[in-house]
């Protein structure tokens, strides 16, 4: 099929400066990169790891059934397992590949950083590397994917702005070197519904690249849409029961940062000093790109609203209600409000101190509907940087899971017999999951509940799971040492917890004891990433408004630090909840986490058990946050699986 441009889109420029303009055109193409006929295809690789992201589509063509590419394929993973080629940030290897037709005649492998590191800023800075180094070297086209997009990093709607413009200043910085006064890239995706998505974000990507000065260079940039005939392999795979799913959607992204290069401002009045802090917004979606807006607010009201909350979310009445409407009006501008309340799920990226504040409550009147973010359109958060240091490996997606369940370790005075009950009824509900599914998924549990000192523990363990024997791999009452044995060395895709949070010396974690606290430094032991980590934990409400402030802010770095460790999906609660409403959004959460025939996304699922917990009138549904991706699953099965 023939292209068919979608955008011609150019600065405005004198002629005299003709000469200085390059023509830039993106080629958005449905198929697999290493199909295409081009001089280089780029493969992005993270340090020591293979090859990571969208990218690994390469490698597996690589590996391929034809013998030459298979022969190729076995010498390059013997070479990057040797470390001939670093992979550090911005590093670039051109390799020979032309092995059959209608494949690219070098790979370029490009290197990603360490795991954990590559964020926006990197991408826009290997993008310019590669465009630059190529266009020197000669070369007027090479074909991508969209590097670092996928399990590890970044998102594509914050990746492809990074992309677009670190091509554009690859361009500008190669002149007057460059050979050629036009410049192709061809965009490689697999999946049909993406091409049609990266046209719609780059058209509103280029139209919003700053006009450069008259004496620099000038690029015009074309978008094509290039539609193959033949499907690609992954179209013409078995389809997967997510892909056709109603609840996966397009997610729109919101940042709201305390920016940590502005002071707090101190203003005296008498004998009263009053702080106050700045609050940055940006927002982008399908329908709306706003720049920054930055507000300020009153230290002491910041402080208090989560303190606040804390005290009236024991029923659900007009009082939640009025409380919503206040974070609304009082944080968050007018327009960054209207991006907020839409139809499609919200993605808030925060920083330590944003965090602590209670965005899921914000509530508006839209269309006559009252809406509360959390329940309406729904709302995950993420952090704003990724953590640096290695991640942990996470389980491979399919169809089986490994969980470990942990409920009331303490012991003693510090003893729940609810956190115990729900361990067990969170424990019934993956073995009724389990037997709906009929043997397609695959649950084991580590169930670890009661305090190895309670001598009745163990009976009662021995008792509650004879029901539970086809899912509970092993199960007794919680040792400190063994349980960390097994958050550190195992290999789980769940990890709940019920039990005591606690906040003291300003750190943040689990108690395990009297004496011991799982803490973000144990994280960094973690050898295994779960795929999600679900906390219902008890907090302390017994704290004043700057505690609470600090507290919030320390179980968020808990959460980043899991974060920091390779977890993708963290679900806890911001303030003391009720235990029998804490069940029962754990629950639903799973129910439809791992619904059969047809699983909800992450995001989805915990929105309908905070939908449930609304509708009974019961404010619970409030203090759940979900740290990670609205659209991530935790099994991967297809339609042909289910009979």
């Amino acid at each position: 099929m023939a292209n068919r441009p979608h955008l011609c889109l150019s600065s405005s420029q004198r002629k005299d400066d003709h000469d200085k303009q390059i023509v830039l055109t993106v080629e958005v193409i449905a198929a697999d990169i290493m199909q295409a006929a081009t001089p280089v295809a780029v493969i992005g690789r993270f340090q020591d790891l293979t090859l990571c992201g969208l990218d690994r589509q390469c490698h597996q063509q690589i590996s391929g059934k034809q013998s030459r590419e298979q022969e190729f394929g076995g010498k390059l993973s013997e070479l990057l397992d040797h470390g001939v080629f670093a992979s550090h940030l911005g590093q670039l290897f051109l390799i020979p590949y032309k092995s059959v037709p209608l494949s690219p005649t070098y790979l370029l492998l490009a290197g990603m950083g360490e795991v954990g590191e590559f964020g926006p800023d990197e991408l826009r800075l290997l993008m310019t590397n590669i465009t630059m180094s190529l266009a020197i070297m000669g070369y007027d086209e090479f074909a991508t994917v969209l590097i670092g997009v996928g399990n590890r990093s970044l998102s594509h709607g914050v990746a492809l702005p990074q992309w677009m413009q670190g091509i554009v200043e690859g361009l500008q910085h190669s002149w007057p070197h460059i050979h050629s006064r036009s410049f192709r890239v061809k965009f490689y995706e697999n999946n049909c519904k993406l091409v049609k998505h990266y046209c719609r974000h780059l058209n509103k990507i280029i139209a919003a690249i700053p006009r450069e000065k008259d004496n620099d260079v000038q690029i015009k940039i074309q978008l094509l849409d290039s539609t193959f005939s033949q499907s690609s392999s992954r179209d013409q795979a078995s389809p997967n029961v997510y892909e056709n799913n109603s609840e996966t959607n397009t997610v729109r992204r919101v940042d709201i940062l305390s920016p940590s290069n502005s002071k707090e401002m101190a203003i005296d009045i008498s004998q009263t000093k009053l702080v106050f802090r700045k609050l940055q917004y940006s927002a982008i979606s399908d329908d709306a790109l706003l720049s920054v807006r930055e507000i300020e607010i009153q230290d002491y009201f910041a402080k208090r609203l989560p303190h606040f909350l804390n005290g009236v979310t024991n029923s659900f009445d007009s009082e939640i209600e009025s409380f919503g409407r206040l974070v609304t009006n009082y944080l968050v501008p007018n327009d960054i409000q209207n991006a907020l309340f839409n139809q499609s799920p919200i993605t808030l990226v925060v920083d330590r101190r944003t965090a602590a504040l209670p965005w899921e409550v914000a509530v508006k009147d839209v269309c006559g509907e009252t809406r509360f973010l959390g329940v309406n359109p729904g709302i995950v958060r993420q952090f704003r940087t990724p953590v640096s240091g290695r991640q942990a490996v996470a389980p491979v997606l399919n169809k089986k899971l490994s969980i470990l369940i942990i409920a009331d370790p303490a012991g003693g005075k510090y003893r729940l017999p609810n956190a115990a009950k729900e361990g067990f009824e969170v424990a019934l509900e993956f073995d009724h999951i389990n037997q709906k599914w009929g043997g397609i998924l695959k649950i084991q549990i580590t169930l670890r509940i009661g305090c190895s000192a309670d001598k009745q523990s163990n009976s009662v363990i021995v008792e509650s799971t004879r029901s539970l024997t086809n899912v509970v791999k092993s199960a007794k009452p919680c040792d400190p040492m063994e349980v960390l044995s097994q958050i550190v060395n195992g290999d789980y895709d769940i990890i709940h917890y019920a039990g005591h949070s606690v906040f003291e010396n300003g750190r943040a974690g689990w108690l395990f004891g009297e004496d011991c606290v799982f803490s973000a430094s144990e994280l960094m032991r973690l050898r295994r990433a779960p795929r999600l980590v679900f906390a219902n934990a008890c907090h302390s409400s017994d704290i004043g408004a700057d505690q609470r402030e600090d507290q919030l802010s320390e179980q968020a770095s808990l959460a980043e630090a899991f974060f920091g460790r390779g977890v993708k999906n963290y679900i806890g609660t911001g303030w003391q909840v009720q235990d029998d409403k804490a069940r029962e959004i754990a629950v639903t959460f799973y129910q439809n986490a791992l619904n059969y025939p047809k699983p909800a996304v992450l995001g989805e699922a915990l929105r309908i058990a905070r939908k449930k917990c609304f509708r009974d009138y019961d404010s619970t549904w409030a203090a759940y946050q979900h740290y990670g991706q609205w659209n991530d699953r935790l099994i991967n099965i297809s339609e042909t699986d289910i009979p």
